[in-house]
């Protein structure tokens, strides 16, 4: 399985994924209402002026070229959607771009807090994730969710390495290596 950040022209595809999971595991749960306030926030105009705005950012988790989950994020740390296809749910995808959502969140935007509203039905999902219920259930538009919320602590975090620091590292290496040997050739000399 690759994660990768989700390019402009992946949008549709992912949208399309938006919607058959919501259709299949959360409309359900929704009144028309809530529905209709799903699917027009989905659209791809709106999508797409919070992509390019840089206010929402979203990943993909590909086997081969096929599409099994998207999440996205907003720049305040508050996690938009988190879908896998159910076929592939809980075989680790969510988890995958959960912590890719996490390391960008830390590493990228400097937020340590991250918050969702949780469809009802994936409460447990969060919370297996360390998400912790900051709210009882409520309702907007017809929408039902629970907020939740996720304190980032330095041990999520993974160190980023650059490409250009291994070159850095390396030539350390090396320097400390010749060091070595030069103190040992000196000191080998005086006695």
């Amino acid at each position: 399985m690759r994660i990768c950040m989700l390019k402009q022209e992946e949008l549709p595809k992912a949208i399309q994924l938006l919607w058959e999971v919501f259709a299949e595991c959360t409309a359900p749960l929704y009144s028309p209402q809530g529905v209709e306030e799903f699917r027009s926030f989905i659209e791809i105009e709106h999508i797409s002026k919070l992509y390019n705005q840089k206010q929402m950012f979203f990943w993909g988790a590909f086997e081969n070229d096929e599409l099994l989950g998207v999440s996205a994020v907003s720049t305040s740390g508050h996690i938009s959607f988190l879908d896998v296809r159910p076929a592939h749910q809980n075989q680790g995808i969510e988890n995958g771009l959960f912590q890719t959502m996490q390391q960008f969140c830390a590493q990228k935007l400097g937020n340590m807090r991250m918050n969702v509203r949780s469809a009802p039905n994936a409460v447990i999902k969060y919370q297996s994730l360390g998400f912790q219920i900051s709210a009882d259930e409520q309702q907007q538009n017809g929408v039902r969710y629970v907020p939740m919320e996720y304190i980032i602590q330095a041990a999520d975090i993974k160190a980023e390495i650059k490409k250009s620091h291994i070159g850095l590292i390396g030539g350390i290496i090396v320097a400390l290596v010749i060091m070595a040997i030069f103190v040992v050739v000196i000191l080998s000399r005086a006695v």
